[in-house]
């Protein structure tokens, strides 16, 4: 008797059983110390401290080379985020079917022809000193040493700082940031350089020029002016947050210059009030100072 016979089949899968959110483990929830890098294990539905250090440090990784807007390392990062909500089925909102708004960005830099005289000299950007890219005018006033940025005792009164071109030292173990010490509108009256027609922070070594990225969002820069014209800035103002370290000016132009600069500005070589044996007098010169903008129109930046 011929026996039937049946060929059956297995699939066999080896399945890891899913993390739950109680059995993730990361320095988040443990205490340990945050380490310089991290790979975090695959994230969970929930949401939960480990998912979210894993992604925080992907996105603040050294490979996203800052995610400055403007560059190709902000597309990157943006790129990122697009990856993670369509992974989680989130539905495109954006412009042509997409996650993304595109906007047009403006990168705005301080030309070469941008100088500073003073002294009967006269210096050139990018190889005697540096300025942000927001220093789109000229300024001349009169030069005053006002000691150590961050050195309270030795400060500048609001009086002295009016109108003047101030000069810092850098603070020990650091430059005036990036460009030199920020500037940008405020209110209060507790900073006494925020009158000062210009920052000037005294460096060996000047800090890389960098471009300045302007979004130009019609609206809202038309908004921000209504706002500034029916809400005038009182003598005074706070100023805006600073370099590393450093003071912010007001509307003031904030350049970061090489000590040969600063000697011209005020006549005699800027030295820290505890170097000196007796206490200095405040140098007063003119100089005058011509910023040349230098806007280039960069590609569209994409934004999730």
């Amino acid at each position: 008797m011929a026996r039937a016979m049946t060929r059956v089949a297995f699939a066999l899968a080896c399945v890891a059983p899913a993390l739950s959110a109680q059995q993730q483990k990361c320095p988040a929830v443990t205490g340990a110390t945050m380490p310089r890098e991290y790979h975090g294990t695959p994230t969970v539905a929930a949401i939960t401290p480990c998912d979210l250090m894993t992604r925080l440090y992907i996105y603040s990784a050294d490979s996203m080379r800052g995610r400055e807007a403007g560059t190709p390392d902000a597309i990157r990062a943006t790129g990122y985020i697009e990856a993670e909500v369509r992974r989680l089925g989130l539905k495109p909102a954006g412009d042509r079917g997409t996650y993304f708004q595109y906007l047009p960005v403006t990168a705005r830099s301080v030309s070469k022809a941008s100088t500073i005289t003073a002294g009967g000299k006269t210096f050139h950007s990018g190889v005697d000193f540096v300025a942000q890219g927001n220093a789109d005018r000229k300024v001349t006033g009169e030069a005053v040493f006002g000691g150590t940025a961050g050195d309270t005792t030795g400060s500048l009164t609001p009086e002295e700082a009016k109108g003047k071109v101030v000069v810092l030292l850098a603070p020990a173990g650091g430059a005036g940031g990036r460009g030199g010490f920020g500037g940008g509108r405020g209110r209060g009256g507790n900073n006494p350089l925020s009158g000062a027609e210009a920052i000037v922070t005294v460096s060996t070594v000047l800090p890389p020029t960098r471009a300045q990225f302007v979004l130009n969002d019609t609206v809202q820069n038309e908004g921000r002016d209504a706002y500034n014209a029916a809400n005038p800035q009182p003598a005074g103002g706070r100023g805006g947050r600073g370099g590393r370290g450093a003071f912010g000016g007001g509307n003031a132009i904030n350049v970061t210059v090489t000590p040969r600069v600063a000697a011209a500005m005020l006549g005699k070589a800027a030295r820290s009030r505890s170097t000196c044996r007796c206490k200095p007098r405040r140098r007063r010169r003119a100089t005058s100072w011509q910023f040349c903008p230098a806007p280039t129109r960069c590609s569209r930046m994409s934004t999730s």
